[in-house]
């Protein structure tokens, strides 16, 4: 019970000062006198980085000792002594939710920044071109059917030529984009009978798994471009060319 009611209490408070941007502190003139030496940077407070850093580690084991229940509990209690309960409505609990999921599931969540004018934005065309003697280079753009095709013309003029290398551009490879046209170019490049990638979808539906079911219309040595914008499919791949390539 003490459990809770301390995880209550520290949740009410983080939660207000994250939320309204409330000071913990008073000012300083109201402050008493070691309060004020303490804020200026006395030896014996060098360690207040690692005391919060702790603070927030303590606060994430209780949370997760949680059962269901007492997370309902803690959220009735948090609506009902909240500073300010009036702005607490649904759309902040679900702020607040998408933005602890993000804490605590790094690896597994991203939030992505919209781009700007996306829907208008031209797709990008597809290059390609000779370097030297032996090297092919593409730039595939938007993972397209036209795209596809025109990969399809370079590589048979690089197998007539002989060519032993190929870059793949996918830095241009952005909006629209295909799950479905990203597995065909990875066809082109990975070995037949292999797995490219999956598509995992919520409990109860099957999972979509995307395989080669042909041989690869070039075999050498395979260089990937790529940079912080090559995502969705054209980023699964990149995955696919450089796991198999």
């Amino acid at each position: 019970m003490m459990r809770r009611l301390l995880l209550s209490a520290v949740i009410t408070g983080v939660a207000a000062t994250q939320l309204f941007g409330q000071s913990a502190m008073p000012p300083a003139e109201t402050r008493p006198e070691g309060a004020a030496r303490a804020l200026q940077g006395s030896p014996s407070t060098t360690a207040a980085p690692s005391a919060s850093r702790s603070s927030a580690s303590v606060i994430t084991e209780l949370v997760s000792s949680l059962s269901p229940a007492e997370l309902q509990t803690v959220l009735s209690l948090i609506k009902s002594n909240f500073v300010n309960a009036d702005t607490l409505n649904d759309a902040e609990l679900a702020r607040a939710t998408v933005q602890g999921l993000l804490a605590r599931l790094p690896h597994g969540l991203m939030l992505l920044t919209g781009k700007e004018n996306p829907q208008g934005a031209p797709p990008g065309n597809f290059y390609s071109e000779i370097i030297g003697e032996h090297t092919g280079y593409v730039r595939l753009g938007s993972l397209t059917n036209g795209n596809l095709q025109a990969l399809d013309k370079s590589l048979s003029a690089f197998t007539a030529k002989k060519l032993t290398a190929i870059i793949v551009d996918l830095r241009a490879s952005q909006s629209p984009n295909d799950l479905a046209v990203a597995a065909e170019v990875a066809k082109r490049f990975c070995p037949k009978g292999k797995v490219l990638f999956s598509v995992r979808r919520p409990t109860g539906r099957e999972d979509r798994v995307f395989t080669s079911d042909r041989d690869p219309a070039f075999r050498g040595l395979l260089m990937i471009l790529a940079d912080g914008d090559t995502s969705g499919p054209a980023e699964a791949l990149a995955s696919a060319l450089r796991f198999y390539g």
